[in-house]
């Protein structure tokens, strides 16, 4: 009866977990804000440099992308800064998102409906709540809208793939790149569709994504220069599990965390297991990350709800919650040291799906 309920149940944690932070003031819009005035030539008080079209050159410290950018300026056409406008639409979107993953998982095997499975409904509730859960350490009242883009971007390749629509993944994977350039991890998932189909999606994710960072990269050389990692090496990183102890970060991880990325997420469709690629390319990105915030975790958590769901042979709430405990439970009580380990291990541990059982995926895939 309860797995029945199990959307009732996920809109009612959300407004629980919502309530309380209705009103509370912090976060990080005020960078959206920012991006969005220098974006338009506006400068706000502070803001002297250009913004314009050397925007991200000029102000490093704006790790979003031009699309999160201008979608902030829709949000503060709403009474205040935008602020909670946003960050209502994007807390409401956590049990939306957990419907996306369940539905994938019901076209993947080749059901009607999610009830017509004795399992899924209820590793939908428990991995859904975990997930819900965690989504506002991104959502509210922190508000990073960039890796809200993203993440809801990835729960609608998901979708896509299991129901072949590679045109609706393909401007998924675009428009994200377009909202924070790390989304290119997304990218290997568009090869679970047949060759011609694959490239004319792929194609379409880079002519959007181009079609979005392009200006600033011509404009300003400086642009490229400036998506590199450039926070603090935390004492909690994974970062300092791999021996590296330094203050800053060092100017190869950015690219290692995306090489390592993309090549685990690639050889996960290749191999057939395409519903592990998000939960093996954010593992890696956090185990190779300098910084340890919080917002990290629910695309960790997102990417084990799609697998539970989706890519195990038997649906159980399993590595949704092992992300959410590894990056949220376990340090709040461990050493430094301890959950560096935790982020490692994390991402280490799911490099044994790529030797499970194969996905279940579309007769007419190439991988299946």
């Amino acid at each position: 009866m309860l797995a029945r309920s199990r959307y009732l149940v996920l809109w009612a944690a959300t407004l629980y977990w919502f309530v309380p932070r209705i009103g509370i003031r912090g976060g990080d819009w005020h960078f959206f804000a920012d991006a969005n005035d220098l974006l338009l030539g506006r400068h706000p008080r502070g803001f002297d440099a250009p913004g314009g079209l050397h925007l991200f050159a000029n102000y490093p410290e704006m790790h979003m992308g031009p699309l999160s950018v201008l979608l902030a300026g829709l949000f503060r056409l709403a009474p205040g800064d935008g602020s909670a406008a946003a960050v209502t639409i994007m807390c409401a979107l956590a049990p939306v998102l957990v419907l996306i993953v369940e539905r994938a998982a019901v076209a993947s095997r080749s059901l009607r409906s999610a009830l017509d499975h004795e399992l899924l409904p209820l590793a939908t509730l428990v991995g859904g709540l975990v997930f819900v859960r965690a989504w506002f350490d991104v959502a509210g009242p922190i508000a990073h809208l960039d890796d809200v883009m993203v993440l809801t971007a990835a729960a609608v390749v998901v979708w896509a793939v299991a129901n072949e629509r590679p045109l609706l993944a393909g401007a998924a994977v675009g428009l994200a790149i377009g909202g924070k350039s790390w989304a290119v991890v997304l990218l290997p998932l568009l090869g679970c569709f047949p060759r011609r189909a694959a490239l004319r999606s792929g194609g379409l994710a880079l002519a959007l994504g181009a079609a979005a960072w392009l200006p600033f990269l011509i404009a300003d050389r400086g642009t490229l220069a400036a998506m590199r990692a450039d926070q603090g090496n935390d004492l909690a990183s994974g970062l300092r599990v791999f021996g590296v102890d330094t203050l800053t970060t060092p100017h190869w991880v950015r690219p290692v965390q995306v090489t390592i990325a993309l090549a685990l997420a690639t050889l996960a469709v290749v191999r057939g297991r395409w519903a592990a690629a998000l939960l093996l390319a954010v593992g890696a990105r956090l185990a190779l990350d300098p910084a340890t915030f919080t917002y990290y975790m629910p695309g960790l958590v997102l990417g084990g709800l799609v697998w539970d769901l989706v890519g195990s042979r038997r649906p159980m709430p399993l590595w949704a919650p092992a992300a959410y405990f590894a990056l949220a439970t376990f340090p709040q009580w461990a050493t430094f040291e301890a959950q560096g380990f935790a982020r490692v291990a994390i991402a280490v541990a799911a490099l044994g799906l790529l030797v499970r059982a194969r996905t279940p995926r579309p007769a007419t895939s190439p991988a299946g």
